[in-house]
């Protein structure tokens, strides 16, 4: 591997029948070799030994010719993948020898597309496997990427109820790995996407499915416990869930499941680390460290843009502080604390290695794929029991409240970390101070506006009605309008802070 690959024709060497004598190739290094029959066989007389080809004059030359094209491809293909280090020897001799390995787009993706993202992989399999189910095909072939195809997987969608976005979908994730593999030098055969492959889509008139203040409210009262079964109990604490991980998606400008999964007190603006020490040793003094103990940097999963989250705006600390142990006991397979972290005292918990105060879940979204999807299709199935619409619909609610307030659009893409593809990317710098205020200042009006304050106090007494628990202490203890007219008077004081307080008050530590 890493070393020169030499692919050659020849003939075999047994002496011919009526003239005719088999085609072979030749794989060597300089420490292996392997021959590879194929299935042509020719006169030799016949063959042209420098352009590799039959010539013209042979009764069969175009088919013969157009199999020993196919051969030519392949080699072209496997030399430099094989020059490069990306396969060995035994492999390049497999991908020679079976017309599958480098004309499926589905060997291709099993085989070379190993540092794409598992969600990646996932989602070109099912848009692959789509296209199968379709188009009534058996394999997915570089050469069943046509016009006639896609267009019949359009017509099949349709016919079976399907949306345009679910094509549309489908052929974007079609495209992206065909593209790949033509930029990898896996095939050389030109495709050209048409806008027309795709379905159109009447995004003037479609209906965004957002929630109101109203709406959450009503859902909250609408949850209760039917029975006494154990099970009618459980599926209530789900409804619970569902509206918290709702109210905290939207606090956090509606991030998605990953985000909240990937959420860490590692990325606060502090030293977390030298937090987490200084709660764990012996001493009692308040210590100083660099950094705002207001903001987490988050890096949003879809577009790696960074969010400068006000992560004390309330009621934030809250939520995550009843769903870390809400999720304890419903999840116990996936949440980051344990039922026997709930009973501990802080100074104990503390000692849980690499202990996080953000952190709600222990899995890996990018990795666990399938647990996660199963996460939050749970809970969305709670969501609509209560009548709210999805989870993605805290984001539409976000976006449209910030439009209801007149949020520009450059700040309202900066809040959702949205990647700005307006020429004006090039001339607003929104790392300048005064453009940080801004966006902080649209968080907090959008959340003003929602009655998020209001909507989190009323889950918190649902919470008290049904199962007895007392989190008087977690209460903000004033209206929307109370509580963001006071943090829109600190912010200014809060924006210019560059040290923060080391505390070992646990109450301040679980609510900061």
């Amino acid at each position: 591997m890493g070393t020169i690959l030499n692919i050659a024709f020849l003939f075999h060497s047994y002496k011919p029948t009526a003239g005719n004598q088999r085609l072979l190739l030749r794989i060597r290094t300089c420490d292996r070799e392997k021959k590879i029959p194929t299935e042509i066989y020719i006169d030799k007389k016949k063959w042209d030994n420098s352009n590799k080809m039959v010539n013209t004059d042979h009764p069969s030359y175009i088919p013969i010719n157009n199999k020993i094209k196919s051969y030519h491809d392949r080699i072209k293909r496997i030399k430099p993948l094989y020059e490069l280090g990306e396969i060995d020897f035994d492999k390049a001799y497999q991908m020679l020898t079976s017309s599958g390995s480098l004309d499926s787009l589905e060997s291709y993706r099993e085989n070379f597309c190993k540092r794409e993202s598992a969600q990646w992989h996932r989602n070109t399999e099912n848009a692959l496997n789509a296209f199968k189910y379709h188009t009534g095909l058996k394999e997915v072939l570089f050469s069943d990427i046509t016009k006639e195809n896609i267009l019949k997987m359009k017509d099949s969608v349709q016919a079976k109820g399907g949306q345009p976005d679910t094509h549309n979908n489908y052929l974007r994730h079609i495209k992206a790995i065909y593209n790949k593999a033509l930029k990898d030098n896996t095939t050389y055969r030109n495709f050209n996407f048409d806008k027309a492959y795709f379905s159109k889509t009447d995004k003037h008139s479609k209906k965004l499915k957002t929630n109101k203040p109203e709406d959450i409210a009503l859902a909250i009262e609408r949850i209760i416990i039917k029975s006494r079964h154990r099970s009618a109990k459980e599926s209530s604490i789900r409804d619970i869930e569902a509206i918290g991980f709702w109210l905290l998606k939207f606090s956090m400008r509606g991030v998605y499941g990953k985000d909240i999964v990937s959420l860490s007190a590692n990325n606060r603006d502090y030293n977390y680390k030298y937090y987490i020490t200084h709660q764990r040793d012996g001493s009692t003094e308040d210590q100083m460290t660099r950094g705002n103990p207001y903001f987490l940097d988050h890096k949003r999963h879809k577009t790696g843009n960074m969010m400068r989250l006000w992560i004390n705006l309330p009621p934030i600390g809250g939520l995550i502080y009843i769903l870390r142990r809400l999720v304890a006991q419903t999840h116990p397979n996936l949440s980051y604390l344990s039922k026997e972290d709930l009973t501990k005292p802080y100074e104990e918990l503390i000692k849980k290695k690499d202990y996080d105060e953000l952190r709600i879940f222990r899995h890996d979204s990018k990795k666990d794929i399938k647990a996660d999807d199963n996460l939050w299709n749970n809970f969305n199935k709670h969501l609509r029991k209560l009548d709210v619409y999805s989870f993605e619909s805290a984001r539409k609610s976000f976006n449209t409240t910030a439009r209801i307030l007149g949020i520009e659009e450059g700040i309202k893409k900066t809040l959702i970390a949205q990647t700005d593809h307006s020429i004006q990317r090039h001339y607003d710098n929104y790392n300048d101070p005064e453009l940080v205020a801004k966006v902080q200042l649209a968080h907090l009006r959008i959340m003003h506006h929602f009655k998020i304050i209001e909507l989190y106090e009323l889950w918190l007494r649902k919470i008290e009605e049904l199962f007895g628990a007392q989190n008087s202490d977690l209460y903000v203890g004033g209206t929307s309008d109370f509580v963001y007219r006071d943090q829109l008077k600190r912010l200014e004081g809060i924006l210019k802070v560059d040290r923060t307080k080391i505390s070992k008050d646990p109450f301040w530590i679980e609510k900061s």
